[in-house]
This record gives structure tokens, C-alpha cells and sequence, in this order.
């Protein structure tokens, strides 16, 4: 479990998690590669993905028109940082303890080098739950 309460690595961080269940599409590029043909997932790091909370745009069962949600609502994307460019180009990802616990060293080295990232560790003694945020400092683009 990821805490929901706003914390100093932003109110809406990319929650990095190994993908399950049946995640549809990319919300950065479209594609609908989250499982191999077999159903099975992606050897590592390809098992990862990111969830994030975002307003979607959606068709109006009543009217047809495009509609953009009132609520956050959950989406996915490949954990790559070509992905996640459509929503941010400075990414915050955090993962649950029990995330960062299953990770091996490919997943590490993965996560380091496609995001340039920092791996930062927050406990957080009220839920008893140790949180990896990854921060990204600015880039030129």
C-alpha cells in the first residue's frame, strides 16, 4: 500500500508496481503490449509498469461527445520515461516496500538508467510502511 496522504515528493507521484490483471493500454504511447502473447508477463524489467492518477477523457454514454473526468482516475504506463513524457517531464515515482522488496538487481539498474533517477527511501512510521520515491532532477530538453 502506497500512502495517499501529500508528501514532500509531490501530492501525485507515478506508483511503480509489476503489472497484473489485465492493463489495457499505455496512457503515454497506446500500446497494448502489457503481457506477452501467452498471457504471461514480460521477463524483467518488462513486468513493471506505472499507475498514475489523472483526469481522462471519455465518451459520453448520453451524448457521445468527449467528456474529461470530474474525479482522478487510475492509468497506466510502460515504466519508461518516453512514456511517461505525455503526462510529465519530471517524473516522481514511488513504490510500496512491499514493491521494492521483489525487485532485482535488472529491475534496479533498469529503473536507474531509464530514468536518470535517484533512489530515495522515506519511512513513514504511521502506516509502518517503508516508501522508495524516485526523484529526477530537471533536464534540458
Amino acid at each position: 500500500m502506497v500512502p495517499t496522504s501529500p508528501s514532500k515528493y509531490g501530492e501525485n507521484p507515478f506508483i511503480l508496481m509489476f503489472a497484473k490483471g489485465n492493463i489495457s493500454r499505455c496512457a503515454g504511447c497506446g500500446n497494448h503490449d502489457s503481457r506477452n502473447t501467452d498471457g504471461k508477463p514480460h521477463a524483467p524489467p518488462g513486468d513493471l509498469c506505472l499507475q498514475h492518477k489523472e483526469h481522462v477523457t471519455f465518451e459520453s454514454p448520453r451524448t457521445g461527445l468527449k467528456q474529461l473526468s470530474h474525479d482522478l482516475r487510475n492509468v497506466y504506463y510502460h515504466a519508461r520515461r518516453s512514456c511517461t513524457l505525455k503526462s510529465t517531464p519530471h517524473p516522481q515515482v514511488a513504490m510500496s516496500g512491499d514493491v521494492r522488496k521483489k525487485l532485482s538487481a535488472i529491475h534496479i539498474n533498469y529503473i536507474m538508467s531509464e530514468f536518470g533517477l535517484q533512489v530515495l527511501f522515506h519511512v513513514d512510521a504511521i502506516a509502518s510502511l517503508v516508501e522508495c520515491v524516485i526523484t529526477s532532477p530537471p533536464i534540458s530538453i
